[in-house]
């Protein structure tokens, strides 16, 4: 790891650090909001809000943080003299543990609504249960959904970056890749019934590579455009 990459991670964690302080600032409150609004109209959740609007705000915000840092920094950095390789590296120091983070906090935050939603003598009969063991499966998962997405969002990025217009449209099919995957296979929709979950999460994470390493070697050698003026 050279020193380069590890400017570009510094200099990028101080941009996108408080970024998703207050995004997760953001969602705990409004999905708190929320919770107490449906228990106060006695009602009885029939499923986890937080796992519903934080896990899905999580991964489309990593979509676009993916898109930003080619559209935004790509430039600056290379500009500066920083390889295209070091940005890659900086970028993925970056994104990769911001992905995971992000992903811990939807058992985390699911767990802990499940906590206060049957304190005391409340019982929500409808409301999913969550245990250490569905708590690690969501966990799983939602890391494999998150870096499909981080990975998306960059290589569409990469491909309208270096192409443009039509072929960038063309490119997209092999950048969304990661995500048909991970979430035809492990996301909300899924069924299970086509592979293990063990199988399915390991065809995500190897598309999810091939799709990283292609575009990365689209990124290496793509000319950096003057800005206007």
């Amino acid at each position: 790891m050279s020193p380069s990459s590890m400017v570009v991670f510094t200099v990028l964690q101080r941009i996108y650090r408080p970024v998703a302080v207050w995004f997760t600032a953001l969602m705990l409150t409004g999905i708190a909001i929320a919770d107490a609004v449906v228990v106060r109209s006695d009602g009885d959740p029939a499923l986890s809000l937080w796992r519903l609007i934080f896990g899905s705000a999580a991964k489309y915000w990593l979509l676009v943080i993916g898109i930003v840092l080619v559209t935004m920094h790509l430039r600056q950095f290379v500009a500066n003299g920083v390889t295209r390789r070091d940005f890659t590296v900086g970028s993925a120091l970056l994104g990769l543990p911001l992905a995971v983070g992000l992903a811990v906090l939807v058992p985390a935050g699911n767990g802990l609504e499940s906590a206060l939603l049957h304190a005391g003598d409340h019982a929500w009969a409808a409301y999913p249960g969550f245990s250490v063991a569905t708590g690690l499966a969501e966990l799983g998962r939602s890391v494999v959904i998150d870096i499909a997405y981080l990975v998306s969002g960059l290589a569409v990025a990469v491909g309208f970056y270096r192409y443009g217009g039509r072929p960038g449209v063309l490119l997209m099919v092999p950048a969304l890749a990661p995500i048909a995957v991970a979430e035809g296979f492990l996301g909300a929709g899924s069924t299970g019934d086509v592979l293990p979950v063990a199988a399915a999460a390991a065809l995500a994470v190897a598309v999810t590579g091939l799709v990283a390493a292609f575009f990365q070697r689209l990124l290496r050698d793509v000319p950096i455009r003057r800005t206007a003026g």
